[in-house]
């Protein structure tokens, strides 16, 4: 799942990946999506922007928005799709959840 539709096609045709645009921002999209994949037996939250200035440069707009990406919206996914994990997984009570934060771009410079 992601944002960016056509980075997802270069996933098509691999045996076994489904694909999906999906908004984390948005508590609706989550709620939706945990309803039309209800089986899951496991949850792989890779999901994150990184600010493209200095720390100094930060403002709360950046940062609020980082903070929402980042974090908020893996807890909200976490929080809608693990319930459904467990009852799924009665019998062997593990439910593997990974949550990665995305540092790929960030840049050295802090200051």
């Amino acid at each position: 799942m992601d944002v960016n539709s056509n980075m997802l096609k270069s996933l098509d045709g691999v045996k076994g990946i489904e694909t999906r645009v999906f908004e984390v921002t948005e508590a609706d999209a989550i709620i939706a999506m945990a309803y039309e994949l209800p089986n899951l037996d496991g949850l792989f939250n890779c999901v994150g922007v990184v600010h493209h200035g200095t720390v100094p440069e930060l403002n709360d707009w950046d940062c609020d928005v980082t903070v929402s990406i980042d974090v908020t919206s893996m807890v909200r996914v976490c929080h809608t799709f693990i319930p459904g994990m467990l009852r799924r997984a009665q019998s062997t009570g593990s439910v593997p959840v990974l949550n990665m934060a995305v540092m790929a771009s960030f840049e050295k410079r802090l200051c």
